[in-house]
């Protein structure tokens, strides 16, 4: 079967999409399928491109429009070679995906993760809402193009792929896709490193946010619930990443030893960061599959985590807050700096099961793909 690709975001960057598209890509070759990946990116060509063992088209970002056309055109000369084209989300790349596949009668697969209508309201308000609430309060309408755009893709896509049932329950009263076009295929987990995590006592004290620095993310509350605890503490908040809300962030923080903004790092990094760190902490609004949620689990740190999240499996074994409230949150991180709530948490954690592969995530893939072929 020949594959084409279809992504926002690829390496060097990071985000879930740009982690798992090279993996997968590589589990599809080694079933002897062909492979082609197209991506909107910074460069129109990457120093890493000639060593992946599929042909990877860029994209150059310059505006929103242009982008779209000029992705829709490659796409569409690209996907004459191919048989399927499977698009890993449901508007940069989904749009272009499901109108190419209408013109050469060409099956799409969209894998849905995140949501834009949400995060842009998110952006746009700074008001403090799940997905499940903006759906249920009809916030969605505000965006009423765009939300209609999206009922499009689904209904030209000839499947859609979920991480977890979480999202799929909150989207399917509104955006009323047939449920015979759904399919689920969760994130896997990273390969094991073999190496034992770091005991209590050898951590350092630093508590990590990884991510978009961004109203979704809910960063700001996550800061104002941290310096809430005050200084009688030799704990830092790391918070490790760009986006929007940085820049005031910093401002609110400056002169504070005990917080540290850092730049992106490569999922190496964040690894090799996160192997001797005290802890990470997920304060986000509505979290649907955190792909550095999984990471933790594999070098072995443990998290807090915000109780909007779409793995039930994590829940029940986590120190989990509300994260719409500060206060909330500033409890689960108090109890988290001490020793006893330290290793309560950590013991909890070592309950969490969860076996996944990238050879069971192709394997499911290409099930559903020889299905529509």
């Amino acid at each position: 079967m020949k594959i084409l690709i279809a992504t926002g975001i690829f390496p060097p960057e990071i985000g879930g999409p740009a982690t798992y598209v090279p993996r997968i890509a590589k589990e599809f070759l080694d079933r002897d399928h062909f492979v082609s990946v197209i991506t909107y990116s910074d460069t129109y060509v990457h120093e890493r491109d000639v060593h992946y063992p599929f042909l990877v088209k860029r994209i150059k970002r310059v505006n929103t429009l242009w982008n779209y056309v000029r992705y829709f055109f490659s796409l569409l000369f690209l996907a004459r070679r191919h048989d399927i084209i499977y698009a890993f989300d449901h508007m940069s790349a989904g749009i272009p995906a499901v109108f190419v596949g209408f013109l050469l009668r060409k099956p799409v697969v969209i894998r849905v993760g995140g949501d834009f209508i949400w995060e842009r309201y998110l952006r746009l308000t700074g008001e403090g809402v799940s997905l499940r609430d903006y759906y249920e309060r009809g916030l969605y309408k505000k965006d009423g193009f765009r939300f209609f755009l999206i009922r499009q893709v689904f209904r030209l896509a000839k499947k859609l792929i979920f991480t977890t049932q979480f999202q799929a329950d909150i989207f399917f009263p509104h955006y009323n896709f047939p449920l015979t076009k759904v399919s689920y295929v969760p994130n896997p987990l990273p390969s094991s490193s073999g190496e034992e995590a770091p005991a209590y006592a050898c951590r350092t004290k630093d508590i990590v946010f990884a991510g978009r620095v961004n109203a979704k993310n809910n960063v700001d509350r996550l800061l104002d619930a941290f310096l809430s605890l005050g200084n009688d503490h030799d704990f830092r908040l790391v918070i490790v990443g760009n986006g929007d809300l940085r820049a005031s962030l910093e401002e609110r923080a400056k002169g504070m030893s005990s917080v540290v903004f850092l730049d992106r790092v490569s999922r190496d990094e964040l690894w090799q960061m996160m192997a001797v760190a005290y802890g990470v902490v997920f304060p986000s609004l509505t979290d649907i599959s955190p792909n550095t949620m999984l990471d933790c689990l594999h070098v072995g740190v443990p998290f807090i985590t915000s109780q909007e999240i779409g793995y039930d499996w994590v829940i029940e074994h986590v120190r989990s807050f509300d994260p719409r409230s500060v206060e909330d949150i500033a409890q689960a991180l108090q109890l988290f700096m001490t020793k006893d709530g330290y290793i309560t948490i950590c013991r909890q954690l070592k309950n969490v099961r969860y076996q996944k592969t990238f050879a069971d995530a192709a394997e499911k893939t290409l099930a559903i793909f020889f299905d529509i072929v």
